[in-house]
C-alpha cells in the first residue's frame, strides 16, 4: 500500500561517480518548493559499485532527508535494483532514474499544482538530450493525440522506449504484475513499457519537458562491442511477441519488433560468419535476418577498399570493430548530431558533414556505407553524398 508520498524516485547507480552529484542536487530541488514538501522520496540503488558512488551517496543521505540509500551486497544488474526499488517504495507513483541523468526540477513544480492528472495509471512526458553540453529541447506538439500509441509517439525523439519517459502508477504495477525482466541488461525498459500498455493503462500526456537524458557515448552500456548484445536481442525478439496484443498495444508493439529485427541484423556483425548457421537452426526467425546480414557483408567486403561510415548510431559503432584492417583508412565517422561532433569511439573520431565536404579529396579511393537502418533518413544521407559529386556506386546502403 502506497503511503502519503506521491513519487518515488528510483534511482539505480553503477559506477556512476562523476554523475551522482548533478543527478541528486536536481532532485533535491524540490524541497525547495512548498507543494513538494513531504510528498516524494529517493530511493537510491547502489548495485555494488566499484568507484567512489557509494560514498557519494553516503554524503547525500546526511543532506537530504527523504533519500534512502540501499546497498546491494553484489552487483545484480539494473533490472532487479530496479525491481528491488518497487519492492522498497512507498508512493503513489514511481519514476524511474538513471544516476547520469536528471530531472528538470522547476518543471515538475508546476504540474504538482494539476491534482487532475495524478489520477491516471500512467503519465506520459517530455525530455530533453544533452549530448557533451549541447542542450537538444524536443519541440512539445500541440495537438493532442487520441491514443496511447500516439501520445508516446509524439513525445519520441532518439531516446525511444525508456522507463524515465514516464511515471507508473505503483499500484497498477503491482496489480498487473508488471516488474523488469532480470535476464535482460539491455531493452529491459522496452517489455516494461510494452506490457504496461498492453494491460490497457489509463493516462495522461503532460506537455512538460521533465529529464533530462544525458547521451554520454563513452559510458553509455548500449554502444558497447559485446557478442552477448544479440543474445540479448533475441532474448528481446521473444519477450515482445508473448505480450499481448491488443488495440492498445498492438501499434507499439509492431513498432518495436521491427525496431528489435534492425537491431538483430546490427548486432549479427558481432558473430563469425561460420557460425550463422548454426544460429539459423536454433532460432528459426532469423533466418531472414542472417541473410540479409550476410548480403550486407558481401557488400561490404567486395572491392575490400577502404570505407567512410556514415551515422554513429549502433551499426555505425559495431562496423568499427567489423571493418578488415586494410578497410579501415581514416578512423573517421560521419554524424550530423552537432554534440557528438570531435568525441571519440573506439579510436573513431567522430566528424560532421561539413568536415567530410572540406576533405572530400581525401577520401578519394573510399566507399561510403551509410548505418542508418532507417529508410527515410538513410535516403537523405545518400542525396547529400550524391550532391557533393560522389557516384551512387560507392554508397553502400541497409534496408
Amino acid at each position: 500500500m502506497s503511503g502519503d508520498k506521491l513519487i518515488s524516485f528510483i534511482v539505480t547507480v553503477y559506477n556512476k561517480e562523476q554523475f551522482i552529484n548533478r543527478c541528486l542536487k536536481s532532485l533535491n530541488e524540490l524541497n525547495k518548493f512548498k507543494e513538494f514538501k513531504n510528498k516524494f522520496e529517493i530511493l537510491a540503488v547502489n548495485d555494488c559499485s566499484s568507484d567512489s558512488s557509494f560514498e557519494k551517496l553516503q554524503s547525500w543521505e546526511t543532506k537530504i532527508s527523504n533519500l534512502r540509500l540501499i546497498n546491494n551486497k553484489k552487483n545484480i544488474g539494473v533490472s532487479k535494483s530496479r525491481n528491488l526499488g518497487i519492492a522498497k517504495s512507498r508512493a503513489k507513483y514511481l519514476f524511474f532514474i538513471d544516476a547520469d541523468d536528471h530531472i528538470i526540477s522547476k518543471n515538475f513544480k508546476q504540474i504538482i499544482r494539476d491534482k487532475k492528472i495524478f489520477k491516471e495509471d500512467l503519465l506520459i512526458f517530455y525530455n530533453t538530450i544533452l549530448v557533451n553540453k549541447f542542450l537538444t529541447i524536443p519541440k512539445i506538439k500541440k495537438t493532442q493525440s487520441k491514443s496511447i500509441f500516439g501520445s508516446i509517439e509524439n513525445t519520441t525523439n532518439s531516446t525511444r522506449w525508456n522507463v524515465w519517459k514516464f511515471l507508473f502508477s505503483r499500484e497498477f504495477l503491482l496489480k498487473k504484475k508488471i516488474f523488469f525482466k532480470e535476464d535482460l541488461y539491455q531493452n529491459e525498459d522496452w517489455i516494461f513499457i510494452a506490457e504496461t500498455v498492453s494491460k490497457k493503462p489509463k493516462y495522461s500526456l503532460i506537455k512538460k519537458h521533465l529529464y533530462c537524458y544525458n547521451h554520454n557515448l563513452d559510458k553509455s552500456l548500449t554502444i558497447k562491442i559485446l557478442k552477448k548484445n544479440f543474445f540479448n536481442s533475441i532474448k528481446t525478439y521473444y519477450y515482445l511477441n508473448k505480450i499481448n496484443s491488443n488495440e492498445y498495444s498492438k501499434k507499439l508493439l509492431g513498432l518495436m519488433l521491427k525496431e528489435i529485427i534492425a537491431i538483430l541484423l546490427s548486432d549479427a556483425f558481432l558473430i563469425k560468419k561460420k557460425e550463422i548457421v548454426s544460429y539459423t537452426k536454433k532460432y528459426s526467425f532469423l533466418k531472414k535476418i542472417l541473410k540479409k546480414n550476410i548480403t550486407y557483408r558481401y557488400q561490404i567486403s567486395k572491392n575490400n577498399k577502404k570505407l567512410l561510415i556514415f551515422c554513429a548510431g549502433r551499426l555505425g559503432r559495431i562496423l568499427t570493430s567489423f571493418l578488415s584492417k586494410k578497410q579501415i583508412g581514416k578512423k573517421i565517422i560521419i554524424d550530423q548530431n552537432p554534440g557528438l561532433c570531435n568525441t571519440k569511439y573506439n579510436k573513431f573520431i567522430i566528424k560532421d558533414f561539413i568536415f567530410f565536404l572540406k576533405n572530400k579529396k581525401i577520401f578519394t579511393n573510399y566507399n561510403f556505407v551509410i548505418c542508418n537502418l532507417d529508410t527515410k533518413v538513410s535516403k537523405l544521407i545518400k542525396k547529400k553524398i550524391i550532391t557533393s559529386n560522389i557516384h551512387s556506386d560507392r554508397i553502400i546502403t541497409f534496408k
